[in-house]
């Protein structure tokens, strides 16, 4: 089967072509969104670059064990309303630091893909990998559902733990060309889908078959110089998320000077930027609390 290619990239991969991972053949791309309760750094730009160059876009939460399950599952929720994905959002599974035992951890699994559900409607993928799963997973038929993307190296077929009986997304290695990718890492996921160009794009409804239609013009194939505020009030609080609703981690003094890593509107008078220390007001209730440099 020429089975339809694609590459998973977080902020390790750093500055990204995606104009050229499309000419280098892939079709789709998975973007790590988040962790804990934090948005990846690269994220919304990946997410923006990634459809300008018509790439079909999946993300993934990566499952980490410091933050209670159903919190990341709310955060990632959250993200997938604002950020559309083509493809079902995924529960990255895989994380062993701090990880608690067998009940536990598949417990919180469940937990997390049940409330993004609830959030977002949608049927979260799992990745996972068959190592993992045998240590950390169930057999319990209620899996099946949630579809398999499968992480196994160095074999010519991946092997499949029960309950599934097949993969949806197989990621064959981890030591893609970097290059040939447009990625600024050495290496890259790589990643097949089971099935043709011509399958992945029926299954998600792209409405035409082949590679994606010609982009836009690369508005994004260049870096973007990075955005630079100061804090103009006398003290501007620190959040862990873009709302009054998340708790307050710290505060900024008057002149402090951020870096912008991402930028939620919440609404019309109400605008977040998100930086190294958290998430804080560029408006609030029409008021501004940062400046450009």
């Amino acid at each position: 089967m020429n089975h339809a290619y694609g590459c998973d990239v977080s902020h390790w991969q750093g500055e990204v072509d995606f104009f050229q991972m499309r000419e280098a053949g892939a079709a789709f791309v998975f973007l790590k969104a988040s962790q804990a309760e934090w948005t990846d750094k690269r994220f919304v730009r990946n997410y923006q670059c990634a459809k300008d160059a018509g790439l079909l876009v999946g993300m993934y939460h990566y499952l980490d064990w410091s933050v209670p399950a159903m919190r990341q599952a709310r955060y990632f929720g959250r993200l997938v309303l604002d950020y559309p994905p083509d493809i079902e959002p995924v529960l990255d599974y895989e994380e062993r630091r701090n990880v608690p035992p067998q009940l536990n951890a598949i417990a919180n699994a469940r937990l997390f893909v049940d409330t993004v559900g609830d959030l977002t409607n949608a049927v979260c993928i799992l990745y996972t990998s068959p190592g993992y799963w045998r240590e950390f997973g169930r057999n319990s038929v209620t899996w099946e559902k949630h579809l398999l993307w499968i992480a196994h190296y160095n074999v010519s077929e991946p092997a499949i733990p029960a309950p599934w009986r097949d993969w949806l997304f197989w990621q064959y290695t981890d030591r893609g060309e970097g290059r040939k990718y447009g990625v600024s890492s050495a290496q890259i996921d790589l990643n097949r889908f089971n099935g043709t160009v011509d399958d992945l794009m029926a299954r998600y409804n792209q409405g035409n078959t082949g590679q994606p239609t010609e982009p836009p013009p690369p508005v994004c194939s260049q870096p973007m110089s990075p955005i630079r505020l100061r804090v103009i009030g006398q003290v501007l609080n620190i959040r862990s998320g873009p709302a009054v609703s998340f708790a307050r981690v710290g505060e900024l003094r008057q002149g402090s000077e951020v870096t912008v890593e991402a930028i939620k509107v919440e609404g019309a008078n109400r605008v977040w930027v998100k930086h190294a220390a958290g998430w804080s007001a560029l408006v609030y209730d029409g008021k501004m609390f940062m400046q450009g440099l």
